[in-house]
């Protein structure tokens, strides 16, 4: 089975998943008679994401990794782009299945490889399209009606159109997705932290006790971050919210937007908190060991690998309640309504003033968190979705699970 995975400019979780797959489905099903054998994965993705890849090639993957090719258009090199998107339908029409992830790459596969759901052409692949992200930015008028038309054509033109969360395949299943389901994304095998006795690099003024609340967010609008930099003045301020009973920093991991970074950067010297803007990390783990609580303000996420991985961590977590994050987070974190930096600075001041509480709360994370699908169960429903479609058979959802 040949299978190409689709994306287009992506850094962060959706990446990360992508890479898992691209490097997980050939020998997934390994053996005689498996349906992972003889699996033949490519990637076609932009200039930037196969860069990334290439930063989180692994040692010891004596393959050199998947094979990425560089085939999304650059729009504003038209003869370039046209030469891509020739060579990428040729690659996408020679493909068994294939999967596109996020919108723009689902709308590009949908167009690329013709025909309509239940319609299949001899040779034509199967087409699954994954939503990891809903449409913002376009509450009405003409742009909002062009992102419902985009949205619309990959729900009747995939033969499989998944959600990482459950208000994506709803929004799916109203635009005509009959067939749609919500599909894990399951953290990656993380390294060993450090142990938690020795600071990360970059971090060794921190006094001994400090209480350290840890972000891991790419640096957008979408995360809000000006509503977590609010909510630290409030705690520095005593505003509304239990003051740390001892030093403490917020420490926020991720880059992107360099004008989002020059404005947050501003909003700290002018709240004067200790919020620390700490760029692109590649110890994640080990700064969860040092971390005493996770706090996540986007207006908007799916399942965010951040917060899974904080809680195999054991943290207690403190998110918007938006998309995905109820899912994971109801009844085991605090969730907190988007913008609401009093009601953040609440949350993150109680949970560090109270450490049983944070002990408590830490426990129920990881408790929740190990009751997640892991990898090797993600990528066994990602391969039988795949021979299914492969094999030319109609999708249902039943019996196949999530």
């Amino acid at each position: 089975m040949r299978l190409v995975l689709l994306l287009g400019h992506a850094t962060g979780g959706v990446a990360a998943h992508v890479d898992d797959l691209a490097r997980g489905l050939p020998s997934s099903g390994d053996g005689p008679g498996r349906p992972g054998e003889g699996t033949e994965v490519v990637v076609a993705t932009s200039a930037t994401t196969a860069a990334r890849w290439r930063e989180r090639r692994r040692p010891d993957d004596p393959s050199g990794g998947p094979d990425v090719r560089v085939l999304w258009p650059a729009p504003r090199r038209p003869v370039r782009a046209l030469r891509r998107l020739l060579a990428l339908r040729r690659l996408l029409r020679g493909a068994d299945v294939v999967h596109a992830h996020g919108h723009q790459a689902g709308l590009l596969a949908v167009l690329l490889v013709g025909g309509r759901r239940g319609r299949r052409r001899p040779g034509r692949p199967g087409v699954v399209v994954t939503w990891h992200n809903a449409v913002l930015g376009a509450p009405s008028g003409w742009r909002r009606r062009t992102t419902t038309v985009a949205e619309r054509l990959q729900a009747r033109g995939a033969d499989l159109l998944t959600g990482a969360s459950d208000d994506l395949t709803a929004r799916a299943r109203e635009l005509g997705a009959d067939g749609a389901v919500t599909t894990p994304v399951a953290v990656p095998d993380l390294p060993a932290p450090v142990g938690a006795s020795a600071p990360p690099p970059g971090l060794e003024d921190l006094a001994p006790g400090t209480a350290v609340v840890l972000t891991v967010s790419r640096l957008a609008r979408q995360k809000d971050l000006p509503t977590l930099v609010r909510a630290a003045g409030r705690l520095v301020r005593g505003d509304g919210a239990p003051s740390p009973a001892g030093p403490w920093a917020w420490l926020v991991v991720g880059d992107g937007d360099p004008q989002v970074e020059r404005e947050l950067r501003e909003q700290v010297r002018a709240v004067g908190a200790p919020v620390r803007l700490l760029g692109a990390r590649h110890d994640v783990p080990a700064l969860l060991a040092r971390a005493d609580v996770f706090a996540l303000t986007s207006t908007w996420e799916a399942r965010a690998l951040a917060v899974q991985e904080a809680m195999a961590a054991g943290l207690p977590v403190v998110a918007t309640r938006t998309g995905g994050l109820p899912d994971l987070l109801e009844g085991v974190g605090v969730l907190v309504p988007v913008g609401d930096d009093a009601a953040l600075a609440a949350a993150v001041g109680d949970l560090l003033a109270d450490p049983a509480r944070r002990a408590a709360a830490g426990r129920a994370a990881r408790t929740a968190f190990e009751a997640l699908p892991g990898p090797a169960e993600v990528l066994a429903g990602w391969r039988d979705r795949h021979v299914r479609l492969a094999a030319g058979g109609p999708w249902s959802p039943a019996g196949a699970g999530r």
